[in-house]
């Protein structure tokens, strides 16, 4: 299950393509690790930057998360837990 997944953005019309193209990705993969890492891919594709890479966070065991930047500097953010 996903424990986060934050979206903040101060333009929508600006960054609506982005978020559409980063959260699309997510719920279409048969393990949530794989949609991070799809929400972290697709969202370097939509013109976001790499904020962190999908991958394990120490924070909180067994999870992974990706963490991203769009245009107008938000922070989106995808943590689940690893499926066993």
């Amino acid at each position: 299950m996903f424990n986060h997944v934050i979206v903040g953005a101060k333009d929508l019309k600006v960054t609506k393509p982005f978020y559409g193209t980063a959260l699309g990705t997510l719920g279409h993969s048969a393990r949530l690790e794989e949609a991070v890492g799809a929400f972290h891919a697709a969202g370097i594709k939509a013109d976001g930057t790499d904020e962190g890479a999908p991958g394990p966070r120490p924070a909180i065991e067994n999870s992974c998360a990706a963490y991203l930047r769009d245009a107008m500097g938000g922070s989106p953010v995808a943590w689940c837990e690893k499926q066993s």
